[in-house]
């Protein structure tokens, strides 16, 4: 994730904006406070708020297609919002205390000797984010994640695959490139 690319940016209750940064920092951060990867905590959110964004894009996209077929001058799709119920149904099929971690994690800066410093302890950000805006800021923190990770290669015929047979031995369905990754590391054993 690059967080030059798409810089997500968090208004918290005391009115103060945060720019989030995911850099190496952010893992490591999150990791200790979360006691899981970053990565796989990536993909539960991906899960739990996809269908939310597929949703919202969908809306905004018919409100930009009904303002092409009338006479407005322009169209403002930002009043497509995410409602407050699908926040919460989303959120609990994710931990809180991985939110929180998240946003902590990655809410740092950098002093002038280039070490990273984090403006609150993770309790005071806990109370900086209430039910008054915590649809604001998962929404914020959801677009803005999804925007800087690659997109998915769904296509079946680009999908890298292995061996078939290999599943037998390790369980696995014989997809995905880490897979073939430590599997071509691997020197052929020769049947003398």
């Amino acid at each position: 994730m690059d967080p030059t690319n798409k810089p997500v940016q968090l208004t918290l209750n005391n009115g103060k904006t945060h720019k989030l940064l995911f850099d190496l920092n952010t893992f490591y951060e999150f990791e200790e406070k979360a006691d899981k990867t970053l990565p796989a905590f990536l993909l539960e959110m991906e899960r739990a708020f996809a269908p939310l964004l597929a949703a919202k894009k969908s809306a905004e996209d018919a409100v930009k297609k009904a303002a092409e077929d009338s006479t407005t001058d322009s169209v403002d799709v930002s009043v497509v919002e995410i409602r407050d119920s699908d926040i919460a149904a989303a959120l609990g099929k994710i931990s809180v205390k991985d939110i929180r971690a998240l946003i902590w994690a990655s809410m740092h800066d950098y002093d002038n000797k280039g070490e990273p410093v984090w403006p609150y302890t993770i309790g005071k950000l806990g109370s900086l984010i209430d039910h008054k805006n915590l649809n604001s800021v998962i929404t914020q923190l959801v677009a803005g994640v999804s925007g800087s990770l690659p997109e998915k290669n769904t296509s079946e015929k680009d999908r890298p695959t292995l061996d078939p047979t290999l599943a037998e031995k390790n369980g696995g369905d014989g997809s995905g490139s880490l897979g073939e990754t430590i599997l071509a590391s691997i020197p052929k054993r020769s049947d003398n």
